[in-house]
């Protein structure tokens, strides 16, 4: 058309920049959702997340192809010094109505353009690890193998997890042998809810799923043992010595309610007294670390949780060792 509602700059694929009349931009609000269609069939969602005037010089870096989603700029801008911006994330979760192809670890993921005839890439995620960071986040590291994409195509990727979800991420070029890795971080709170990955080609390509199970509790596989346990008379407080060993391949975080006593009353475990060193910890593949841990029992016999396990403590000693 000579007078084009919408104009998309050539080579922007990743996050999509498109140039609209300046009232269409003005009156986005974040959380309006928007379609972007493309000629092979294919419709990709986006969600808007923030809207803002901004200048013209800003454009290189605002349009940069180094994050996903979508960018709309006013086009003509109302000034040099007025240019309206609306920003939109992929909205993964508006997409999970659509029917989507679920595959699982080993299997492998056709990727070709919705419509297409052309012979498909495919995917196979072989391997997936789980280790925690310093801050108590999950790492969820992937690998897998990639093959016969064509010129031009590219690969996205996202975990979600229960509500939680990673931002959307290209999948890293593929070694000469056309195997990848890649690592994304999801909160820690999310063990126990199924893991899955969002796999889409780009462009065109539409979502499919590849089934991770269920989210590790990596504080279970921890080897804790009691070293000593006694009582301090003089201050009323019980002394617990711990020792606790990660058999793991992955690092394990011992955050600050790792180590909790039943409170009074008995409906709640919480942290409390003083623990050496102090938490939180990182704990790597095949190490272990020392913990004394000393505090004030509501109760004899006392009721704790360590880590994911309950335990009852009985028969303290009466003095120090």
């Amino acid at each position: 058309s000579d007078n084009p509602v919408a104009v998309w700059l050539f080579g922007t694929v990743l996050n999509y920049a498109i140039g609209l009349p300046d009232s269409l931009v003005r009156n986005l609000v974040p959380g309006d959702r928007i379609t972007l269609s493309s000629d092979t069939g294919a419709a990709l969602q986006f969600i808007v997340t923030e809207t803002r005037p901004g200048t013209n010089y800003e454009a290189a870096r605002l349009l940069s192809q180094n994050r996903l989603g979508l960018t709309l700029f006013a086009l003509p801008a109302a000034a040099a010094e007025d240019v309206a911006y609306a920003f939109a994330a992929y909205d993964i979760a508006g997409e999970e109505g659509a029917a989507q192809p679920a595959y699982g670890v080993g299997e492998r993921v056709p990727l070709a353009p919705a419509g297409s005839s052309a012979p498909a890439g495919q995917l196979t995620l072989t391997g997936v690890q789980f280790s925690h960071l310093a801050d108590g986040q999950l790492a969820v590291q992937l690998q897998g193998t990639l093959a016969n994409l064509a010129a031009g195509q590219s690969v996205l990727l996202s975990l979600t997890a229960g509500t939680q979800q990673t931002a959307v991420v290209p999948l890293p070029p593929a070694a000469a042998d056309g195997r990848w890795q890649t690592e994304l971080a999801l909160p820690g709170e999310v063990a126990g809810a199924p893991l899955m990955a969002e796999i889409r080609l780009l462009p065109g390509g539409r979502p499919a799923m590849v089934q991770l199970g269920a989210v590790p509790q990596l504080t279970s596989q921890l080897q804790i043992s009691v070293t000593a346990a006694y009582q301090e008379p003089a201050a009323g407080q019980a002394v617990l010595q711990l020792a606790v060993f990660n058999p793991g391949p992955g690092a394990v975080y011992l955050g600050p309610d790792f180590l909790q006593t039943l409170s009074q009353g008995g409906d709640a475990y919480a942290p409390a007294g003083q623990v050496l060193p102090r938490l939180p910890q990182l704990i790597g593949p095949e190490e272990s670390v020392g913990l004394t841990w000393t505090f004030s029992p509501s109760d004899t016999p006392v009721q704790l949780q360590i880590g994911a396990d309950l335990w009852l403590l009985e028969g303290l000693l009466s003095t120090t060792p």
